[in-house]
């Protein structure tokens, strides 16, 4: 098993790979350790709001905010925790600060959606329209919950290949 920080956006190349930021719901914590091996193995820069936002100053809110606002992509961990926790708290949360600011940048963000649910859970839970999604609802592989290390590593790839040819030349 790798060891895999929050943020490895100082450990590889700047001009090889785009910083992504994982958006999640706390309760899914497990699959995004998963996820961060994957991209850490492939040698990848991401980051994502853990442990307790060190360093970062702010509130979490505001911190969730910045954290979208200074990505070159996104990779958003869906979960039906994630869409319940955006709708509970749709105008105080750190997840819908997340969200905002994706749904304002949705034009030249790339958004990947790696989701621990069945394709029937995301509709109509989060504003995907908004999001960029033209088709109201992003298509996903095979939900990720309980799927083999060998699955979800062809997943993420697909969700990087996916961002990588949204930002073009300048990403691997």
């Amino acid at each position: 098993m790798v060891e895999v920080g929050f943020d490895t956006r100082d450990d590889f190349n700047s001009a090889a790979s785009p910083a992504i930021f994982i958006s999640f719901r706390w309760t899914d914590y497990k699959v995004v350790y998963q996820v961060s091996e994957i991209l850490k193995r492939m040698k990848r820069r991401f980051y994502n709001l853990g442990g307790d936002y060190i360093g970062i100053g702010g509130t979490i809110v505001s911190n969730s905010r910045a954290a979208v606002r200074h990505a070159d992509a996104v990779i958003l961990v869906y979960s039906d925790d994630y869409a319940e926790r955006y709708t509970s708290h749709r105008d105080t949360g750190a997840i819908a600060a997340e969200i905002h600011e994706m749904i304002r940048r949705a034009a030249s963000l790339p958004i990947a959606v790696l989701s621990l649910e069945p394709f029937e859970s995301l509709k109509e839970r989060l504003p995907w329209t908004d999001l960029g999604f033209a088709g109201g609802v992003p298509a996903i592989g095979s939900p990720i919950r309980a799927i083999s290390d060998a699955d979800l590593t062809a997943i993420v790839k697909d969700a990087l290949r996916a961002i990588d040819a949204k930002l073009g030349p300048v990403a691997r």
